[in-house]
Order: structure tokens, then C-alpha cells, then sequence
């Protein structure tokens, strides 16, 4: 329970600042000079921290990733603590997808509806189904350091159950992305006259981020 409010950011009026490590070797943070974590390679930790400017030093080994000043921001929302994501070497992208409980999967009809494009099916309901599967994964910012949306889970897995009064659910959730992919992913929320080519390049992409996601 207690990794779940973190993890969406609920429960404190705190600030929390996520960090990735996406390199080879061990990160150590430290926050006006005292160390908050130590992250292993490809897991990330979390700084609990109140609001105001604080002094960051993120080192990897001999090599200093980051030293500088963040101004964390308290939350204009009660009950719900701003969050920060840190990805100090930058290696890493990131998206959200969405976990619909009680619906269809994610993907489904859409390959039909994209290999139709080439027995001549109307580019009008190509062009919708290109749009459907673009907005299957939402582009998080590219910098290394950007604010986390309300309510989003942070690099874990969605539940695999959820109580409901209602027919359906969803969860959003954060997970890591190649350059490569973000790049596929972005590009395509801005194509208005895609070809069968890169109906099948997002769809590959799309089919590897929610394949490899927690």
C-alpha cells in the first residue's frame, strides 16, 4: 500500500523525485550534501524531500552526472504530492500506456485494420486506425528531468485486479522506452498522412514497449 501512494503520488504533501539509473554502473544521490540512495544499474529509487530549492549530486563512480539545484515545488493539490522524474544519464525515455481492466487488449483490431491498408481499405479509416494505435502510448518529456503526471504509476506493475462498482477500469502506467522507440512513438502523434510502412514501424514499437512493460 505504502509503495502504491508513492508510486502515484498520494498521500503526502511532500515532494518525491524518482530516480533512474540506466547505466552499467552503481548511482549514488545526495540531496544539500547528504546521500538519500544508492541505485543499482537498471532500478530506480525514490527521495522523499520537502518543498524548496535543494542542492542534487548524482555520481557514478568517478564521474559526477549531475550537480546542481532543483526548486521542488509543493503540490497545489491536496492530498496528492508533486513528483519528479530524474534521469541523470539520460539514456533512458519513457511513456505511458494504459491497463484497461474489463475491455479488449490494447492492440486488438488494429493489425487487421493497418495490413487491410494494402487491399485498398479507405485511408480515411486507415488514418483512424493510425491514430488509434498512436495514442495507445502517451510521450513523456525528453529531458532528464520533468514532472510526473497526477496518478500514474512509476515503473511498476499495474495490479492484476482491481474492485470495481462500475463495468471497467484503467491504471496508467510509466515504463521505459529505447530512444529509438520514443522516437517511432512521438513522430507518429504528429503524421497526418502515414503509409502502410509506418503503420507497421509503430505497430512494432507499440508491440515491444507493452510487450517488455511491467
Amino acid at each position: 500500500m505504502v509503495l502504491a501512494l508513492v508510486a502515484t503520488g498520494c498521500g503526502s504533501d511532500n515532494v518525491w523525485i524518482h530516480v533512474d539509473n540506466g547505466g552499467k554502473e552503481r548511482i549514488v544521490v545526495t540531496v544539500d550534501g547528504e546521500q538519500e540512495t544508492a541505485i543499482a544499474p537498471g532500478q530506480f529509487g525514490t527521495i522523499e524531500c520537502e518543498p524548496g530549492k535543494k542542492k542534487l549530486r548524482v555520481e557514478s563512480g568517478r564521474t559526477t552526472l549531475y550537480a546542481g539545484t532543483k526548486d521542488l515545488k509543493q503540490s497545489d493539490k491536496w492530498g496528492v504530492g508533486r513528483r519528479y522524474f530524474f534521469n541523470p544519464d539520460h539514456r533512458n525515455r519513457y511513456v505511458i500506456y494504459t491497463v484497461k481492466y474489463g475491455g479488449s487488449s490494447a492492440l486488438e483490431g488494429l493489425v487487421k485494420a493497418g495490413l487491410e491498408q494494402v487491399a485498398g481499405v479507405k485511408k480515411s479509416e486507415f488514418q483512424a486506425a493510425y491514430e488509434q494505435l498512436a495514442a495507445e502510448l502517451e510521450p513523456l518529456p525528453s529531458d532528464s528531468w520533468f514532472e510526473v503526471p497526477d496518478h500514474v504509476l512509476v515503473l511498476q506493475s499495474a495490479p492484476e485486479f482491481v474492485v470495481s462498482s462500475g463495468g471497467s477500469e484503467r491504471r496508467r502506467v510509466m515504463t521505459r522506452v529505447s530512444v529509438k522507440d520514443y522516437d517511432v512513438i512521438d513522430r507518429a502523434r504528429h503524421n497526418k498522412n502515414p503509409t502502410s510502412r509506418d503503420y507497421e514501424t509503430l505497430f512494432d514499437s507499440v508491440e515491444k514497449v507493452l510487450s517488455e512493460a511491467p
